[in-house]
């Protein structure tokens, strides 16, 4: 009899404690890719909302420096909160995303496509900012354009 239990048991473990294990992560789609990107913009206090206050989620780079008040204060409200543009692949990740952000104000020595690049696993993990300003020079996505009157 009591084996019998220990036989059921042991099969109840592998059905089920390996079931944990066994998940994989979910691949994005494209719309959550770009929702993943404006999360990051946003918790890392690019656009004018305030960062988040998990430091855990904020990543230090090169142009704006670290991850504290300073650095923070310098990133504050330099990037649009939405990509111009995202694609597929990049070159840390074949099957990850890449994004583009142009800058929010731009100087007079700037084209408008100018901007910082985003990239990160297919999973929505393992964020990367390029250390440069970029421009921008793919095909840019069709916009509708307001009439000046």
């Amino acid at each position: 009899m009591k084996a019998k239990a220990y036989c059921v048991l042991a099969f109840l473990l592998l059905l089920f404690g390996t079931s944990s294990v066994a998940q994989t992560k979910k691949r994005l789609t494209r719309v959550e890719a770009i929702q993943r990107f404006e999360e990051i913009v946003i918790e890392n206090g690019y656009t004018n909302l305030p960062p988040t206050e998990d430091k855990s989620k904020l990543f230090p780079e090169p142009v704006f420096g670290g991850i504290d008040a300073e650095a923070l204060n310098i990133r504050h409200d330099t990037l649009e909160r939405k990509p111009f543009e995202v694609t597929s692949g990049n070159r840390f990740f074949k099957d990850g995303w890449a994004a583009f952000f142009q800058y929010k104000h731009p100087d007079q020595s700037h084209r408008r496509n100018l901007g910082r690049l985003i990239y990160m696993d297919a999973f929505g993990e393992n964020m990367r900012i390029e250390h440069q300003d970029i421009y921008f020079v793919g095909h840019k996505r069709n916009r509708k354009r307001k009439r000046h009157q």
